[in-house]
């Protein structure tokens, strides 16, 4: 109730769980907006929707964290380094304001976008290779890098730092790594899930829910049997140095982009990856390098014209493109557009797409 009239979860005078209950629900708010939308109930989509943004209620954008608020407004404590089980003043559950810095999973450019998150990139990179625990919610932080513009960053935290601490199949709670990783590493039997889809280098993401993230994979080749249609992946050069992916072929043919929609891999498909060592590469000089809608298919047409055809489960979509060089040109559902920007220092191309779209950016 609280949450629709406040905007967040009031913490109770004994504490408890205010903070991350709020950025837990609005995770779950999304979801009933996807299932309203899907039952062609657009007034509950859209109330739905909106109280998904409640996450951004209990932004503090000085200290650059979610805390909990009381019901004057005022910000309750913080405690980067403590936690208690229950109650706990900071409002959060199983874990300090730090732990619960990137739990946004459904909405990663609203979290990008907050007040503060200037130095997002680092902060993540930070936390995945220091402080990170492998508790629920922290699984997907790395994966989040994509949207920020990092792949690189994001591959070589998975591949080099948290695919090798479950070097054995035990499951356990509650274990101190190895330096100079000072977070606890806990082994949950739910990692196990976390871990093939990241070994695989297929990994499910919830912004949108229904689409996967192509990722570094940690082994050569691996055939999933999805009744009569399978998904096949294939690194070529995949080493201990080559973790970044060069370049994507699905079926034969150039798939410039890091997402693919599940419906898309329900048909079958044969992913065939390049792995290289240079970071700064990514996938060549004119990719989808992320969205937040379902990327329906994306080809290059030719090394400067870039063709992808992008569908919005809520909203807008927001599409993120590389491209090396200002684009000369961008079509939208084929008619010249203007509606876009251009961000020299990441070069990135960003537009907001409705409905089912199609979208071609040429050099």
């Amino acid at each position: 109730a609280s949450i629709s009239t406040m905007g967040h979860m009031i913490q109770p005078a004994s504490g408890g769980f205010a903070c991350s209950r709020t950025l837990e629900f609005s995770d779950g708010l999304h979801s009933l907006g996807l299932l309203a939308k899907a039952n062609h109930d657009p007034e509950a989509a859209r109330k739905y929707f909106a109280l998904s943004k409640c996450y951004t209620n209990l932004w503090d954008s000085t200290n650059k964290m979610f805390r909990v608020r009381n019901a004057d407004g005022s910000w309750g404590i913080i405690d980067n380094t403590n936690w208690t089980w229950n109650p706990n003043p900071q409002g959060l559950f199983e874990g300090t304001s730090k732990d619960w810095m990137f739990s946004v999973p459904h909405d990663p450019y609203g979290l990008i976008n907050l007040p503060g998150q200037e130095d997002f990139v680092s902060s993540v990179i930070r936390y995945c290779t220091k402080d990170a625990w492998f508790n629920d919610y922290q699984e997907i932080y790395p994966f989040l890098l994509y949207y920020a513009g990092a792949p690189n960053e994001a591959q070589k935290i998975i591949r080099d730092t948290w695919v090798p601490m479950f070097n054995e199949g035990v499951m356990y709670e509650g274990v101190r790594p190895n330096a100079p990783h000072s977070g606890w590493n806990d082994h949950y039997t739910g990692s196990s899930g976390w871990l093939i889809c990241s070994m695989l280098g297929l990994y499910p993401i919830p912004a949108p829910a229904g689409q996967f993230i192509i990722s570094s994979p940690s082994i050569s080749k691996a055939v999933i049997h999805n009744g009569r249609k399978d998904i096949t992946i294939k690194a070529m050069n995949n080493s201990d140095n080559n973790i970044y992916i060069k370049s994507i072929k699905v079926d034969g043919r150039v798939y410039p982009c890091y997402m693919i929609s599940a419906r898309r891999l329900a048909q079958g498909a044969n992913i065939e990856l390049k792995m290289g060592s240079d970071p700064s590469r990514g996938l060549g000089d004119l990719y989808v390098a992320s969205s937040d809608g379902f990327v329906l298919d994306a080809e290059l047409i030719s090394a400067s014209h870039l063709k992808c055809v992008i569908e919005s489960p809520a909203g807008e979509a927001t599409t993120k493109i590389h491209s090396k060089t200002r684009p000369v040109k961008v079509i939208i559902n084929g008619q010249q557009s203007g509606d876009w920007n251009y961000d020299e220092a990441s070069q990135a191309l960003a537009i907001q797409s409705a409905d089912k779209t199609t979208i071609e950016v040429l050099m």
